[in-house]
This record gives structure tokens, sequence and C-alpha cells, in this order.
């Protein structure tokens, strides 16, 4: 029976093997760019959020997302928090950003003081109970609707009401000292947002080099005769 040393050295280079490392090394790369940009992610820029015109601004380690809108503070001394500043508008529930204090609506005010006068009787009813027991009754305090003129982040009187706002701004050395103490705070929920928003580009990208390289390995096997799970040909030894 007659060797077949000379068959297995004429089988020459190994497309497929080559194949499979070349996508190997493209999912290690891209793997690496994506790691490589969540580690130089960095927390260079503080936040402060407003709700209103007649609201203060608040520290927030995060960062100002759209629908809100943002602005950067650039003619006023920042240098107290090390940090670039950046002021967040919140918009309201219907995605306006409030600009000015409107009054309450007739129909929202007959409504409200309904709901008050009822709550007020219920309240009454409980604190009869609790001094009947000798117990105290709770402190109850009621928070007023606020209720404010809106409109889009280009409308004039939003562009007019944000300028005023950001030309005001004061950093004071109690939001200083909030910015330098979230320093990792705001580093991990910086990086936090970058592996969110950069994963399913990662690992998607991973996933399409793996389909396109099983795909392609595929249809050459097809034109090959090769068998799946081989990377040559079968073929029968020599009598």
């Amino acid at each position: 029976m007659a060797s077949n040393v000379a068959g297995e050295r004429s089988r020459g280079v190994n497309w497929f093997e080559g194949g499979r490392r070349i996508s190997k090394l493209l999912m290690v790369v891209v793997l690496g760019i994506g790691a490589f940009i969540l580690i130089a992610t960095t927390a260079d820029t503080a936040t402060f959020f407003t709700s209103g015109p007649d609201q203060p601004w608040r520290f927030q380690a995060k960062a100002c997302q759209y629908p809100n809108d943002s602005r950067s503070v650039s003619d006023v001394d920042v240098s107290a928090a090390g940090e670039n500043v950046e002021l967040c508008f919140e918009t309201l529930q219907n995605g306006k950003i409030p600009y000015a204090v409107a009054p309450e609506p007739a129909g929202a005010a007959q409504v409200r003081k309904k709901r008050e006068a009822r709550e007020s009787a219920e309240a009454v009813a409980e604190d009869k109970v609790l001094m009947a027991r000798g117990q105290p009754p709770p402190i109850r305090t009621v928070d007023l609707p606020r209720w404010y003129y809106g409109g889009n982040m280009f409308d004039d009187q939003v562009v007019s009401y944000e300028d005023e706002r950001e030309k005001s701004f004061r950093l004071t050395p109690e939001m200083a000292r909030q910015v330098r103490e979230s320093s990792s705070s705001r580093l991990w929920a910086a990086r936090s947002e970058a592996f969110r928003s950069g994963a399913p580009w990662v690992f998607g990208v991973i996933a399409f080099i793996w389909v396109f390289t099983a795909v392609i390995g595929w249809i050459v096997r097809g034109f090959a005769g090769v068998p799946m799970g081989a990377d040559f040909r079968t073929s029968k030894p020599a009598e």
C-alpha cells in the first residue's frame, strides 16, 4: 500500500486557518480600540442643572442628556472647580424648556383646591385618632405646583432666558467643593455611560466579523468541496 505522506505535503497553504487567524486578530483589534476609548474617557466637565427660571442651580455627577439643553460657561470664573462647567436646562414633561413662571390655570386651581380640601379633611380625621391615642399628629407640608411658559431650545424666549441665566451664573465655594469631591463618581459615571453607548457597537462589530468569516468559509468550502470541520479535501490513499 502506498504512503499518503506525499498527499499530506501537497496540501499547501491552509487558507481556512489563515482566515480564522485574521478574523480573530480583527476581533482583538476592535476589542482593544473599545477598551482604549473606555480607559481614555475622562470626566473633565462639571454639570449644573436647573428645572426652571425660579429654581437654583444644583450639581449632579452626570452629563446633560437630550432633550435637555446645555450651555458651556466661558465668561465667568470657574477656575475654583478645576473643571469645565456646563449648564443644563431641563425640559418639562412635554419636552419644552421652561423660560418664565406662568400663573396657575383657573381650571387647575379649582381641581387643586378641591383635592387639598379633601386631603385636609382626611388629615384632620387622622390627627383626631392619633391624639386620642396620645400620639402627636405629624407635621404636613403642601407643595404647590409650579407652572411655566415653555418653548423649544431655539425659540427667542428660550435663547434669551438661557443667555440671562448663563450671564448670572456664579460658582459658589460650596458648588466648587461638590465638584472637587465628586471627581471619582463623575469618572465612574462617564465611563459607565461610555460603556453603555459603545458596548453594542464593539460587540456588534465582533459578531459581524465572526458571522462574515463563517459565511465566507461556508461558501468557499462549498466551491472547493471541503467538508465542514476540515481545512482540506479528503483524498483516498493510493492503492
